[in-house]
């Protein structure tokens, strides 16, 4: 077998300086700044990638928090009225008589289309995820499962959740945790 560790791309110290200090200051000026100023930026997002490409550290974790969080929260918010749109535009068929009890959500129906009890790693404690499609339009059956869809998650624990929603293959749904129940 070849050698593969000759293809693998190595970065210099230097290089590595510069990318650190690159994403310190992306950090520092924070979510909101960012997109401000990124229109003016080049090569930022083959940075991003080079500097996820070095041993994780701290400043991974921080680049993570501060940059894809609001962006997932954003993007949850946008499909949340998208949906509540087509709601109350009659564009949607829904596939069972379930409904939430959360109040801006109270006139949705849905189908639970999985149900999964997870234990958390460090607290034992346990956490329902439930996987339910909103319009049927929205919840594509692919295989045995749907590709589309939101999951909720009862309790609060998001490193189940994010484990969870790793085992189901090609989601490209929703994903909210939710302490209110359904």
């Amino acid at each position: 077998m070849q050698d593969l560790s000759k293809l693998k791309p190595t970065i210099s110290e230097e290089e590595q300086a510069e990318l650190r200090k690159f994403i310190e200051d992306m950090i520092a000026v924070g979510y909101e700044g960012f997109q401000e100023i990124k229109g003016e930026l080049k090569g930022y997002g083959k940075k991003i990638m080079r500097f996820f490409t070095l041993p994780k550290t701290e400043l991974h974790e921080q680049f993570i928090q501060m940059f894809f969080e609001p962006r997932r929260k954003i993007t949850a918010e946008k499909e949340k009225n998208r949906i509540l749109g087509e709601m109350k535009n009659n564009k949607s068929t829904f596939i069972e008589e379930h409904k939430i009890s959360e109040s801006e959500w109270k006139d949705v129906k849905y189908k639970i289309i999985g149900r999964k009890t997870l234990r958390h790693p460090r607290t034992g404690e346990l956490d329902e995820i439930l996987h339910i499609a909103i319009p049927y339009s929205y919840g594509t059956k692919i295989g045995n499962g749907f590709a589309g869809g939101i999951l909720i998650s009862k309790i609060k624990t998001p490193e189940l959740f994010e484990e969870f929603l790793e085992k189901i293959p090609r989601f490209t749904g929703t994903a909210f945790l939710t302490s209110n129940k359904l």
